[in-house]
């Protein structure tokens, strides 16, 4: 059943819009995972049964992992730095502050490592 919704012009009232829950809530067949938090809902479409607890425990901590993602990638000086560069570099990123330029990063493994390790923690 669906509902229709209607705005008034002048003295008169138009259909504007009808909405149907069961058309905008149906799943497609298969496993899902839907996680819903105040305000937030998000569904997983297609999830192996199998995997069901490592996508479960992403999605809790998915902005915990992220932090973890952007420390892990956080731009540094690759070789240590003098006294005058380390002056520079403290100018450097207060004058950037999240825009500071990448001067080196952990290559991709290091932060697919570093997210592996974040959920063998959740998972334990």
């Amino acid at each position: 059943m669906s509902t229709t919704y209607y705005i008034k012009r002048g003295r008169r009232y138009i259909p504007v819009s009808e909405y149907d829950y069961g058309l905008t809530s149906a799943l497609p067949e298969g496993s899902h995972l839907i996680t819903v938090t105040p305000g937030f809902k998000t569904t997983v479409f297609n999830v192996d049964p199998a995997n069901r607890e490592v996508l479960a425990v992403i999605e809790k901590h998915k902005n915990e992992l992220c932090r973890i993602l952007l420390k892990a990638s956080e731009m540094r000086p690759m070789l240590p730095l003098n006294p005058k560069q380390r002056d520079a570099w403290a100018a450097l990123q207060k004058a950037l502050g999240s825009r500071v330029a990448t001067l080196s990063v952990d290559s991709a493994n290091d932060i697919i490592n570093a997210f592996t390790n974040a959920i063998q923690k959740e998972i334990k």
